[in-house]
């Protein structure tokens, strides 16, 4: 069965994350220590790692289990309706410190828990919800680009 689901939801890193994502919302027992270049919608505490669940990453299944057995506790709905509480209408973006570029998207539940959070979600209501924040390493023009004749002589 399929929840409603607005918002649309998708994860990213704080310094990964863009405005053109969507409203970004902190799922982080701390702010980060930088000044942020975007305003965060809000923050659903709920939904971060307790400082128990944190101090398991030493074993990240511990954690998971322990991270995971506390959202089911909280229910899809009520993850759901946290979330929509700060982001009503739009695409929820959940941020964590995490960068994920070169970890396989089937191991990233194991290294960061916005994406354990993503897998929880999309195993109980089937929603995807999608990771931005991963960078696309870049790819070699086979050309250089051709500089541009001077407007005078």
């Amino acid at each position: 069965m399929k929840l409603d689901l607005s918002p649309a939801l998708a994860t990213a890193s704080y310094r990964s994350f863009r405005p053109s994502m969507g409203a970004a919302v902190r799922v982080t027992r701390t702010a980060p220590k930088w000044v942020l270049p975007f305003p965060l919608a809000g923050t659903v505490m709920e939904l971060a790692p307790s400082w128990r669940e944190w101090n398991l990453r030493a074993d990240m299944r511990t954690f998971l289990t322990a991270y995971q057995a506390r959202m089911d506790a909280l229910g899809a709905d009520r993850v759901l309706g946290l979330i929509r509480s700060v982001v009503p209408l739009g695409t929820a973006v959940l941020l964590c410190f995490e960068a994920l570029d070169g970890i396989e998207p089937d191991q990233q539940k194991y290294t960061c828990h916005r994406r354990a959070l993503a897998d929880w979600i999309t195993a109980n209501t089937g929603w995807d919800v999608p990771e931005l924040g991963t960078i696309p390493p870049p790819t070699l023009d086979p050309e250089p680009p051709q500089a541009l004749p001077l407007p005078f002589p």
